[in-house]
């Protein structure tokens, strides 16, 4: 069966994500700081009238962080840990393509295992 990704950039890494959990790619926009927030959240965003974290993935992936001039699109997800739905938004440099992959071209990591 083939599954649909969007792919993306950050850094010189591409990256995909199922477009089942993504509910929109917004280009940059006001992010209002949190205070006392891990470094790696940017702080939030309304995104529909609900309040949506925005976390810094260069930070996460300890890249060097994004400025404040520059280019990035904030990627709102729907995600689940643990059977607990949560939406976040992610950044990501550029958004690449919507592209089909092969579910036997996916290796699964050894945590999934």
């Amino acid at each position: 069966m083939n599954q649909v990704y969007l792919s993306f950039n950050i850094g010189n890494e591409l990256y995909a994500i199922n477009v089942l959990k993504v509910l929109e790619v917004l280009q940059k926009q006001e992010i209002t700081p949190v205070p006392n927030a891990p470094e790696y959240i940017m702080g939030i965003i309304n995104f529909r009238g609900e309040v949506v974290p925005v976390f810094n993935t260069r930070v996460k992936f300890n890249l060097k962080s994004l400025n404040e001039t520059d280019a990035f699109a904030i990627a709102v997800l729907d995600l689940e840990k643990n059977g607990e739905p949560f939406r976040i938004g992610a950044t990501v440099d550029w958004v690449k393509d919507v592209i089909t992959i092969s579910d036997n071209d996916i290796k699964t990591s050894a945590s999934n295992e």
